[in-house]
């Protein structure tokens, strides 16, 4: 009988040491830190306030991209327009898959098309879409303001995380908005238009 008691007891603790290795002590996650925990059986994947922003500012800014590029694609459908379409549909599908990963909430749960949850691309994407209707040019002009923020957005959310796997999602996200930035650019030079 003190055998089978002895045995209980060591089995609970050893559960409650598993727990505590696995989901951290309650109320013991780093000042500006969240802990939010995916699928290890080993450790506690905690992301700072910082990585957390990103991760969803990332996800609405490549869906205004695409949403931007594929409303601006009805208007003129033009080939620059029609061919990077799919590519910001990859992008966004990547960050999603890190915002489940992390359990991170979705800010763009909602896919339809110039629908935001965050009042910057809420305001951006009329103001964009607007700009763009005025001419071709213009057209052009939009893609080079967004891949440009795109740009400058993706350096900042490199430099607040050493995490490889959002650091590789992030690094082929800038290295297609180069790629779209040239051929904007590059239309824009053939079209002897200049932005203001």
């Amino acid at each position: 009988m003190r055998g089978k008691v002895v045995s209980t007891g060591l089995i609970f603790v050893l559960s409650m040491a598993v727990a505590i290795l696995v989901l951290g002590v309650p109320g013991q996650a780093a000042k500006g830190q969240k802990t939010l925990a995916i699928s290890s059986a080993t450790a506690t994947v905690t992301l700072t306030d910082a990585e957390v922003y990103y991760l969803t500012h990332m996800r609405e800014e490549e869906k205004l991209a695409r949403d931007v590029y594929t409303t601006l694609n009805d208007t003129y459908g033009v080939t620059v327009f029609s061919q990077i379409i799919p590519s910001e549909q990859r992008h966004f599908d990547a960050v999603g898959t890190l915002i489940a990963r992390y359990g991170v909430t979705d800010p763009a749960a909602d896919a339809t098309v110039g629908v935001f949850a965050v009042d910057e691309f809420i305001e951006l994407y009329p103001s964009l879409v607007n700009q763009g209707y005025l001419s071709l040019g213009e057209a052009m002009c939009v893609g080079v303001e967004i891949e440009e923020i795109d740009i400058a957005d993706l350096t900042a959310a490199m430099a607040v995380t050493t995490r490889p796997d959002i650091l590789s999602v992030y690094n082929n996200l800038l290295s297609a908005s180069l790629n779209h930035l040239a051929s904007f650019q590059s239309h824009l030079e053939v079209m002897g238009y200049t932005c203001q």
